[in-house]
């Protein structure tokens, strides 16, 4: 694991904040803004490689 810092949008802050509140509210595990910006940034990424992967010529 690397670690990373990076600047946000206060929308993209607000976003973050919905979905600590949904893990917290469900009881779901990694509800730190940090750990959950990770998730979503590797998802992301990680996404768009699997994309690729499926659909090679797009």
């Amino acid at each position: 694991m690397k670690k990373l810092q990076i600047q946000i949008s206060d929308e993209a802050h607000s976003e973050l904040l919905k979905l600590q509140l949904l893990r917290k509210v469900n009881r779901e595990p990694r509800t730190t803004i940090v750990e959950i910006a990770s998730d979503v940034l590797e998802g992301c990424l990680l996404g768009d490689e699997q994309d690729k992967n499926e659909n090679p010529g797009k």
